[in-house]
């Protein structure tokens, strides 16, 4: 996310304390949401997803976290935490179940698809146990869409849908989705990787995610998962995975 970017929360629309500074408000000290009732400092560089630039929609309800600018090479991180409540929940499961009904689930804009990803982050974040059923029934779409007879384009935006939707799976499941994410580590995946340049693989960025969420996972079959990954041909995934498996055994870096 840009330092001083359109999309900061002096200027969004749901900011209380207009700003008619020259500047259009990039100077601003402070910013109050009407959406999660915050009295935001250096709102220039705080951004969250409901602002109207990637909430075309106008969700009112507060999505995820506030992130906070930073400087290179941690350009961004949390500034508040995703906030709960009952309507919250409601209005996050509301938009799972959405996204389970949509015909182009993966191939969307890439506001659309950011914004799913965010909501599926903020579920995981609660440990929304009523929202399972919904992301298992996503991936099963995913496993469609990228494997099936007629397989469809997955963007690198889709991926990330898909990524969240793994790694969201795994820790409300307290891994007991596993068997229905690993096989995005193995053959198929790896195969679908050689039709892209580098930097623009979404199967990779899907492989990275699994190897992420595993660090955490309890099952008894997770480390050898892990050594399979450690075979992976992208030298990231390989480098994440031997990473995970250290600190899973406890061994300094």
């Amino acid at each position: 996310m840009p330092t001083y970017g359109n999309d900061c929360c002096a200027k969004c629309c749901y900011n209380e304390l207009k700003q008619d500074a020259a500047d259009g408000g990039q100077r601003a000290r402070k910013a109050k949401c009407a959406l999660r009732q915050l009295t935001i400092d250096q709102p220039s560089r705080r951004y969250c997803i409901n602002h109207p630039n990637h909430n075309p929609r106008k969700i009112q309800e507060p999505v995820g976290p506030v992130f906070k600018a930073g400087s290179y090479p941690s350009l961004h991180g949390v500034w508040k935490c995703p906030p709960n409540s009952p309507a919250i929940r409601t209005r996050l499961l509301a938009l799972l179940e959405e996204m389970t009904q949509k015909k182009r689930r993966f191939s969307q804009s890439f506001t659309e698809m950011a914004f799913d990803a965010v909501v599926i982050n903020h579920l995981e974040a609660l440990r929304e146990q009523a929202a399972l059923p919904g992301i298992l029934r996503l991936l099963e779409a995913a496993d469609t869409a990228c494997f099936g007879l007629s397989p469809a384009p997955l963007t690198v935006p889709g991926a990330y849908v898909i990524r969240a939707a793994i790694q969201a799976g795994l820790v409300i499941s307290n891994g007991e989705c596993l068997n229905q994410v690993e096989s995005w580590l193995y053959a198929e995946s790896v195969a679908k990787t050689k039709g892209f340049g580098k930097g623009n693989d979404p199967f990779t960025l899907i492989r990275l995610g699994v190897v992420e969420a595993l660090e955490n996972c309890p099952r008894s079959e997770t480390e050898a998962l892990l050594e399979d990954a450690l075979e992976d041909p992208h030298p990231q995934v390989r480098e994440q995975a031997r990473a995970v498996l250290r600190r899973r055994k406890g061994i300094a870096a």
